[in-house]
């Protein structure tokens, strides 16, 4: 059984590693691409309120995309990744997060999750204990804390930022999208262990 945990862990790692890869390089393409907007002249009024959504969607993209990041690190890191890089906002907020998690102590709403509501006020950091099952084993301990970090992080349809972030990473996991087959087979792989554990 520890080896088969081992083997499942790996292929957790590789897959987040993969979408990983593929959130973080769309920040620059985003960035040039609303940059190189040329508008006609004549069009003044429409133009200030186009610029005005462009500026609110950009703002909001931009925020769910980093939303992704923060999940997907997190979950890297607490699978014990140390090779990830990212810049030193985030590497402070994933430090942060991890910290709280692996301490299972506190409740708390972290800045980066925006302003709190009646939904969803704050972070239970002791849930993130494990329990049962999951103490036999520093990597059972891991897994554990990985799905409850999944199940912890909020995804509503009623909230832009929210619902694109999962949007973000549903697109990342899109077998289609996926060049090689033995990657598909690792992402299938990983959910159906995934369903096994999460129920």
């Amino acid at each position: 059984i520890a080896d088969m945990e081992q083997v499942n862990a790996d292929r957790a790692l590789q897959i987040l590693k993969l979408i990983w890869a593929k959130i973080a390089p769309e920040e620059e393409k985003i960035k040039k691409a609303s940059g190189d907007k040329k508008v006609p002249e004549n069009r003044r009024e429409k133009l200030h309120i186009d610029h005005l959504e462009q500026h609110h969607f950009t703002k909001v993209l931009n925020a769910a995309r980093r939303r992704a990041q923060i999940v997907i690190a997190v979950a890297i890191k607490l699978l014990g990744d140390t090779e990830i890089n990212f810049d030193e906002h985030l590497r402070v907020i994933v430090e942060n997060e991890v910290s709280q998690i692996v301490s299972g102590g506190g409740i708390k709403m972290p800045e980066w999750t925006g302003v709190s509501d009646s939904e969803f006020l704050t972070f239970d950091y002791s849930l993130y204990r494990p329990h049962g099952l999951y103490t036999q084993s520093e990597l059972l301990r891991r897994y554990f804390r990985v799905l409850t970090w999944f199940q912890s992080i909020p995804f509503r349809v009623e909230n832009d930022e929210e619902l694109l972030a999962i949007l973000i990473l549903g697109k990342t996991l899109n077998a289609s999208s996926v060049e090689d087959f033995l990657k598909r087979k690792k992402i299938e792989k990983f959910f159906k262990y995934y369903r096994e554990l999460a129920g």
